[in-house]
């Protein structure tokens, strides 16, 4: 639970972003711990919250262990195909994909320019998949009408984990969760090179909302924020 919660003191990316900009290929998930296995833990498990996409390629190999298969098989009988997510899937970096984006970055003088060439194969369960704003739409109805997971295990997911001395971190299992006025509100960011993405949820209420660019820095939750809030504004809490 700590590394669903980021709470496991593994690192992020370097404060130089080199591994960020990989293109080092890794045929499977455990090969990429030589990128940080290492190095020490950041603080002691559950003491603090770091986000760190490296803890997600320790739950890969996790569910890779119990499945007895590779993890994008799993992904892909639990979440994809129930979900209807047809255009998901692993972004491989050689493969010719149809309709694949070109990414493109800001220059110095903000003129667009193509983003370096990354491999993500070094964080496939945390970053390295590709999707489109629909199938992310796809998720999201999923998740509501109860396709993927139970009613319980999903609220179990939207609650926001603590730290040892009871704190409360604002991220539950993979989403970050916050409640205003009584309203909740789940959802994640998502960016690298070339790439900005967001899908960001009402529980309850019947919205979802869910962007992608193929630029990257491009601000995508200020955006889905102001949508909700136009839903919320319109429709009330009721979700009619």
């Amino acid at each position: 639970m700590n590394l669903l919660g980021h709470l496991s003191g593994i690192r992020h990316y370097r404060q130089d972003d080199s591994d960020l900009y990989s293109s080092k290929h890794y045929a499977g998930i455990s090969d990429a711990f030589e990128m940080f296995a290492n190095d020490p833990l950041l603080f002691e498990p559950g003491t603090k919250m770091n986000y760190t996409t490296y803890g997600y390629d320790v739950v890969g190999c996790v569910i890779e262990g119990a499945s007895g298969v590779d993890f994008v098989t799993t992904l892909n009988a639990l979440v994809l195909t129930p979900a209807g997510m047809t255009s998901t899937r692993t972004d491989d970096a050689f493969a010719i994909i149809p309709d694949r984006s070109r990414p493109y970055t800001h220059a110095t003088d903000h003129s667009l320019r193509n983003a370096p060439f990354v491999d993500t194969s070094n964080k496939v369960p945390g970053g390295g998949m590709i999707s489109t704003a629909d199938d992310l739409a796809r998720f999201a109805i999923a998740l509501e009408s109860g396709r993927l997971l139970s009613s319980a295990t999903t609220q179990l997911m939207w609650t926001s984990q603590k730290t040892s001395d009871g704190k409360a971190t604002g991220y539950a299992y993979g989403w970050g969760v916050h409640d205003e006025n009584g309203v909740r509100t789940v959802g994640h960011t998502g960016g690298q090179p070339g790439c900005s993405s967001v899908i960001w949820m009402l529980p309850g209420q019947g919205f979802a909302v869910t962007i992608m660019s193929n630029t990257d820095e491009v601000k995508v939750q200020p955006i889905a924020e102001a949508l909700a809030q136009a839903y919320l504004h319109t429709h009330g809490d009721s979700g009619k």
